[in-house]
């Protein structure tokens, strides 16, 4: 686990134990950051093999989000599909974006699909990106 995901898991876990943060657990992150990790916490339970998991496969579906969302993007703006296929599998060229998954939770790895996904409906909408 990374030091940044095993903070992001620890204070999620501590929320959803009853502590408050930025009075029992303080950190400068932004509070949104720690959501995510303390729902998958107290769906878990106290089973922290359980939690590690959830986080493992929230960022394999983001992983796996990108990829769509950089593909469907790519349809859009040439309307072949492969270039498509071909820019959505070039995520994999970066290094570790495959593996990064495994060590654990990451808040810039869900912000990247949610931006793909605005710039998606942007270029769905027709509308320029310039305004």
């Amino acid at each position: 686990m990374e030091p940044d995901a095993g903070i992001y898991q620890h204070i999620g876990w501590y929320l959803a134990n009853g502590g408050t943060l930025y009075i029992d657990a303080w950190e400068p992150k932004l509070p949104l950051s720690f959501e995510p990790t303390a729902v998958l916490s107290y769906l878990a339970g106290d089973d922290m093999y359980l939690y590690q998991l959830f986080n493992v496969v929230l960022m394999m579906l983001a992983v796996v989000a990108i990829v769509l969302l950089v593909g469907l993007l790519t349809h859009h703006l040439t309307n072949d599909a492969f270039p498509s296929v071909v820019a959505g599998l070039s995520m994999f060229l970066l290094p570790g974006f495959a593996v990064r998954p495994a060590y654990g939770f990451r808040w810039a790895s869900v912000l990247v699909p949610v931006g793909l996904y605005g710039l998606l409906s942007r270029v769905k909408d027709g509308l320029p990106f310039e305004d």
